[in-house]
């Protein structure tokens, strides 16, 4: 109500100014401080008003960012990532890393033990499931884990390791353990499923005793041979007994990439909000020229207005003086 009192005083104020002093210099003067301050209230108007369409865009822009977090976290693969834990992990690498130190002692000392050309066979194969598995960090790296794990029964087939017959049904039961669908938390069943490849490799071995008609002399060099072959193939299978109970969805490395994905996400969400979180603190900044355009402004452009009003009463009284 007061403004209004104050308008109307500055008008009855203009009015008696310019009746009184109509041909006063100050009225060329008028223009030059009524259109700069008309200038600075729209800028003050266009920045305040600037400033709340930039929060409410980044505001919509955080809803539609959060929304997608949610959609990526409820399209989590199926599957517990815990049940492959990283010590379990890495501790059956340790099948792995006793070939290698195996093979390194027989380098150093060299042997006809059977053990030493076994392992020499074996090292280079297994040297890069003994790496990323004594490198394990979680189930998202146990995708590649399985991947290097096909890798290295292929080669060992192909190499003649384990004496190439032996090798293939060693690679067989790994494959037929993966199209089983074992239960991740079926660690006794796959154990047992494991330790049914020994029967099934000393029996290749005796066929092919019996194949080849070894004599007496033979068969005793050979067979302790066939039994570490037997013995490290199978320390291969079960340094990988974890993909054997993985699901799926880990083993084809679709956890991974869910890991992965819902990690960006979170990350640019959480950029989103520091950005949010900044720009209102820079908004309340420019609400502090909001206040002075809402408290203070006013009266500026009363008083502006008002003198704009006298200056047009004292060009009609010079003009009405002249007639």
């Amino acid at each position: 109500m007061w403004i209004i009192l104050f308008a109307a005083s500055l008008l009855l104020l203009g009015l008696c100014i310019g009746l009184r002093f109509p041909k006063a210099s100050l009225w060329e003067w008028i223009d030059a401080v009524y259109y700069p301050l008309a200038i600075c209230g729209v800028i003050l108007l266009f920045l305040e008003s600037e400033s709340v369409r930039n929060v409410a865009t980044l505001e919509e822009d955080l809803r539609d960012l959060s929304a997608s977090v949610r959609a990526v976290e409820l399209a989590r693969p199926d599957g517990d990532p815990q049940l492959s834990g990283r010590d379990f992990v890495r501790g059956s690498g340790g099948f792995l890393s006793n070939i290698t130190r195996l093979n390194r002692s027989c380098q150093r000392s060299p042997s006809l033990l059977p053990v030493c050309f076994v392992v020499e066979d074996l090292a280079p194969i297994i040297a890069p499931g003994e790496q990323i598995l004594l490198s394990y960090d979680g189930p998202e790296d146990l995708g590649d884990v399985c991947t290097v794990a096909a890798e290295i029964f292929a080669e060992m087939a192909q190499s003649g390791a384990l004496s190439g017959f032996l090798m293939r049904p060693i690679a067989d039961h790994y494959f037929s353990g993966l199209d089983r669908g074992f239960d991740p938390l079926s660690f006794e069943a796959v154990q047992s499923y494991i330790d049914e490849l020994r029967p099934i490799l000393e029996g290749e071995a005796s066929d092919m005793i019996v194949a080849i008609n070894m004599g007496d002399e033979d068969r005793a060099r050979m067979e302790p041979l066939y039994e570490q072959q037997i013995q490290w193939g199978m320390s291969v299978i079960r340094a990988f007994e974890a993909c054997l109970r993985a699901p799926d969805s880990i083993r084809s490395g679709s956890y991974a990439n869910w890991v992965a994905q819902i990690g960006d996400a979170r990350t640019d969400l959480q950029q989103k909000e520091a950005e949010l979180i900044q720009m209102r603190i820079n908004a309340n900044a420019l609400n502090q020229a909001g206040i002075f355009r809402v408290s203070y402004w006013p009266f500026l452009i009363i008083l502006a207005l008002s003198l704009k009003f006298a200056k047009g009463v004292a060009a009609l009284k010079r003009k009405y003086a002249k007639v």
